[in-house]
């Protein structure tokens, strides 16, 4: 079955792309880098301008994941597989909480 969303879709890459490349646990701007450089190649990444790359949607470029769902996607699967995570995950998870505190989720009244 072909997955809908781009979490689905993409999700055994960002999977590999942790397993291999340990660095890209605590940086998700390199691990998106990282996941249009192995969908449309290194090149591709190094000879694009940004304006070429929001504004070309040609048939025939493979599509890519939005950096929201690398994301969620790097967000879930470090949840999922603790030996994904990276040396900042204990950080961020209590940042995380104190953030949602001051909107005031996790409260009971």
């Amino acid at each position: 079955m072909k997955a809908k969303s781009d979490v689905g879709r993409y999700e055994d890459l960002v999977y590999v792309l942790l397993s291999n490349y340990p660095f890209l646990r605590d940086d998700v701007n390199a691990l998106y880098l990282a996941c249009i450089a192995n969908i449309r190649g290194r090149e591709y990444v190094r000879n694009t301008t940004l304006f070429d790359f929001f504004s070309t949607n040609h048939p025939s470029l493979e599509k890519v994941p939005s950096m929201a769902s690398v994301i969620r996607l790097n967000t879930k699967l470090q949840k999922e597989y603790e030996f994904l995570r990276g040396k900042d995950w204990e950080k961020k998870q209590k940042h995380s909480k104190d953030y949602k505190e001051d909107l005031g989720y996790g409260k009971s009244y």
